[in-house]
C-alpha cells in the first residue's frame, strides 16, 4: 500500500500536526500507525513548520472494472512517485464494451500503486490519490 519513503512522510506529517494514531483501509489492506509521545515540550518551539502536503483524489467516472493504463493502449504503466500533468490518463474502467478514463484531475505525483486489473469500483469511487505539484 505504502513505500517507505511514502511512510516516512506520513509519520512526519503526523508528529508535526500532533496526530498519535491514524489506520487507512482498503478493500484487501489496513495500515495502523500508533505513535508515542517521544518530544520534549521544549523542543516543539525548535521544530521546523510542519510540512503541508496537499492531495486530490482521481475518482471513478461509472460503476465498473479497473483496467490499467498500459495494458492495451501504448501508454506507459502507471505506479507510485509517477509524475503526470492534469487531464493525463490512469486507467479506465470498463463497463460492458465500453470504457471511461480515470484522468488526473490535478498535475502531480501518484501516491501509491495501480489497482489491480479487475477490481470493482463504482462512481465516484478513489482510484488513485494524487500529491499536488506546487
Amino acid at each position: 500500500m505504502f513505500v517507505q519513503a511514502d511512510l516516512d512522510r506520513l509519520i512526519d506529517a503526523m508528529r508535526a500536526n500532533g496526530v498519535s494514531s491514524l489506520e487507512v483501509k482498503s478493500a484487501d489492506q489496513s495500515l495502523q500507525l500508533d505513535l508515542e509521545h517521544q518530544a520534549h515540550p521544549s523542543a516543539l518551539s525548535q521544530a521546523p513548520a510542519p510540512v503541508q502536503v496537499q492531495t486530490k483524489s482521481a475518482k471513478s467516472p461509472c460503476i465498473g472494472r479497473f483496467l490499467p493504463r498500459g495494458v492495451d493502449d501504448g501508454l506507459a504503466e502507471i505506479g507510485t512517485d509517477t509524475e503526470v500533468q492534469a487531464g493525463d490518463t490512469l486507467g479506465y474502467i470498463e463497463y460492458g464494451v465500453a470504457r471511461a478514463v480515470v484522468g488526473a484531475p490535478v498535475a502531480g505525483r501518484v501516491m501509491q500503486a495501480a489497482p489491480e486489473s479487475g477490481t470493482v469500483f463504482g462512481f465516484g469511487d478513489v482510484v488513485f490519490n494524487l500529491e499536488v505539484s506546487k
